[in-house]
């Protein structure tokens, strides 16, 4: 597995929207750092995305029921596994956890 990030769209909002504060520093200065990691990114057309079909549903049902978490959680875990990343970017799950060999990451730790 690479060592890619699967980063959450509410990390990419607030690293362009100046009124939600530190959120918005912290995520702007982590958006930077992973662009400034992968010289040739230059605009986020060209960050890799990854669809979601129906692979992806089932394996997130089978996720939400052994994990115990949300469904769209799960949804989210399933598309990074899918991506081969080894990290998730957010603040909707609990930091620290590894699921299915990806770590939980939140940018946001310390910021109420």
């Amino acid at each position: 597995m690479s060592d890619r990030s699967f980063v959450d769209t509410d990390v990419l909002v607030y690293a362009h929207d100046v009124e939600a504060g530190e959120r918005h520093d912290v995520a702007a200065d982590l958006v930077t750092a992973l662009w400034e990691s992968r010289s040739v990114v230059r605009t986020c057309a060209a960050w890799p995305t990854e669809t979601v079909g129906p692979t992806e549903i089932e394996r997130a049902s089978e996720l939400e029921e052994r994990y115990q978490m949300s469904f769209w959680g799960a949804l989210i875990v399933a598309t990074a596994v899918k991506a081969g990343a080894t990290r998730i970017l957010t603040e909707d799950m609990s930091t620290g956890r590894v699921i299915e060999g990806v770590v939980i990451e939140n940018p946001f730790p310390r910021i109420g």
